[in-house]
C-alpha cells in the first residue's frame, strides 16, 4: 500500500466509528421520545379557538365539547391525540404541534389543518 492509501485506511478506522456512533444516537427513538412526551397536566382544561366560550375541556382521560353533552374518551399516544367519537364517528386524531401553560396548537391528522387554542379559566 502506498502512503496515502494507507492514511486514508487510518482515517476511515478513526473517524468511521465515531460517525456511527453520533448517527445511531442523534435522532434516534430514545431522543424522539423524549422530545414526544406530553405532559398531561399541562394539557388539561378549557381550550378556546377565540370564541368567549370554550372549544373543549379535557380531563384525566375525557374530553368534552361545547356542543357536546357527553364527554368522550381520549388517549395519548407520543403527541397525538386519539379521541372516540363513537361508532358513527369514528376516531379522530391531532397532532400537539405546539403545547404551553396558555396555548395549544393542533393539527387535525386527517386534514393537516392548524388551529390555536387558548387556555380558559
Amino acid at each position: 500500500m502506498t502512503g496515502i492509501t494507507i492514511r486514508a485506511a487510518m482515517i476511515l478506522v478513526l473517524v468511521l466509528p465515531v460517525v456511527l456512533l453520533s448517527c445511531s444516537h442523534g435522532g434516534g427513538p430514545a431522543v424522539e421520545a423524549v422530545k414526544d412526551r406530553i405532559d398531561r397536566g399541562l394539557l388539561k382544561g378549557a381550550w378556546a379557538s377565540g370564541r368567549a366560550a370554550y372549544d373543549f375541556l379535557i380531563e384525566d382521560d375525557t374530553i368534552q365539547y361545547e356542543y357536546d353533552t357527553g364527554k368522550r374518551p381520549y388517549r395519548l399516544k407520543n403527541d397525538v391525540i386519539i379521541v372516540d367519537h363513537g361508532p358513527d364517528l369514528g376516531t379522530r386524531k391531532s397532532r400537539i404541534i405546539e403545547l404551553t401553560s396558555d396555548t395549544l396548537i393542533l393539527q387535525d391528522i386527517e386534514t393537516e389543518n392548524t388551529e390555536m387554542f387558548k387556555r380558559r379559566e
